[in-house]
């Protein structure tokens, strides 16, 4: 890249990732507060994604409706999520429109409306998105994997809620959570593309209410807690009985979380273990040995502790056992580099050209 990534500074608390890309035409935009599953308890689990559906449904100054009117107007596209550790909002419109989604990211951080009448409705919506979650088997495993390994921790809550919590949220709880996390000093917003610097600090500054600083205090960090979680050297075994043809595996693993800086390791370590049909797991289970039909894997790239998973689709449900040892035997000789060095350079330029084609497309920066 020729230009560098700046970070800009704000006195009201504010963190702005800026990045310029001059032929896109386009400008993308991703407001991400600091506030996920791992911020609620047994009493409010899933109400950081309720608010996430509830940020369209209008604000003080913006009716139902309108901000999606407006994003349309201008050619743009509007989307946004929710995970463990942090919600983000996304938008990308043609550069000579940007300045209207500032004031719409400015809009919905402060004068959110959750009116009960749209309450209602998103609650019902939402329990469309957890059966759909409930009815895939992967999802489901994943998720009875996470709420065992994790059950001192807040990632052993799923992300969508439970049944019981969403159906009791009332327009003060949403208020109430939403006006503790949405703060400037809780956010980071990402800018990139064929826009200014001089710009984004003027629009920050008038929409935001705020005045750029130059030297910035570790002081001023909203303090990011890492829950404690104990970890458990037992093996856990959990089994889904469900109507399906084929026995599905999932075998999972903590590794540190990524805020260890090491999130471009696991990407190299999914695509040595499980990348394709040219990956060490898929070339033993399926071609060597003859026991499975398919393997995936892939990680939870969390904050605080990461997971990886290993999805195997067994030929027979009584070769558990066979599979699970020889996972191990691979990993016990990546530990003991005995796996071919052209194995390893393989995946390191899988993981590059993977990253050098995500920065390719400006939502992704």
């Amino acid at each position: 890249m020729e230009q560098k990534v700046k970070v800009l500074y704000f006195d009201n608390g504010m963190t702005v990732v800026f990045f310029k890309k001059k032929q896109s035409g386009r400008v993308s935009f991703q407001m991400l507060y600091s506030v996920g599953a791992k911020s609620e308890n047994n009493k409010n689990a899933g109400i950081s994604h309720m608010i996430e559906h509830m940020f369209f449904k209008g604000t003080k100054k913006l009716k139902e409706g309108v901000l999606d009117a407006i994003v349309y107007k201008i050619s743009g596209v509007a989307n946004a999520f929710t995970s463990y550790d942090y919600t983000g909002y996304v938008f990308n419109v043609p550069s000579c429109n940007c300045e209207k989604i500032f004031f719409i990211l400015s809009d919905s951080m402060n004068n959110c409306l959750f009116r009960d009448e749209y309450l209602r409705t998103e609650i019902k919506t939402v329990f469309q998105e957890l059966k759909m979650y409930s009815d895939d088997t992967l999802a489901s495993m994943a998720s009875e994997i996470m709420s065992g390994m994790f059950y001192d921790h807040p990632y052993r809550r799923p992300i969508v809620g439970y049944k019981n919590t969403i159906v009791s949220f009332t327009t003060e709880d949403l208020t109430s959570f939403y006006k503790k996390f949405y703060t400037p000093q809780n956010s980071v917003l990402a800018v990139v593309g064929d826009i200014s610097k001089k710009d984004v600090v003027g629009y920050i500054e008038r929409y935001f209410k705020t005045s750029r600083i130059r030297a910035f205090s570790r002081a001023r960090e909203f303090p990011r807690k890492c829950d404690f979680h104990e970890a458990d050297i037992r093996k856990r075994r959990t089994i889904l009985y469900r109507d399906v043809e084929i026995p599905h595996f999932l075998f999972a693993w903590e590794i540190p979380g990524v805020s260890k800086q090491n999130i471009f390791m696991y990407g190299a370590i999914s695509y040595l273990l499980g990348g394709g049909r040219g990956s060490i797991l898929y070339r033993k289970l399926v071609y060597e040995m003859d026991i499975a039909n398919s393997i995936e894997v892939f990680i939870y790239d969390l904050f605080d502790y990461s997971v990886l998973f290993v999805y195997v689709q067994p030929k027979l449900l009584s070769w558990e056992k066979k599979i699970y040892n020889a996972i191990c035997e691979v990993f016990r000789m990546m530990e003991e580099f005995k796996l071919d060095n052209d194995e390893f350079v393989r995946a390191i330029n899988r993981t590059k050209m993977f990253h050098v084609n995500f920065c390719e497309n400006s939502d992704n920066l």
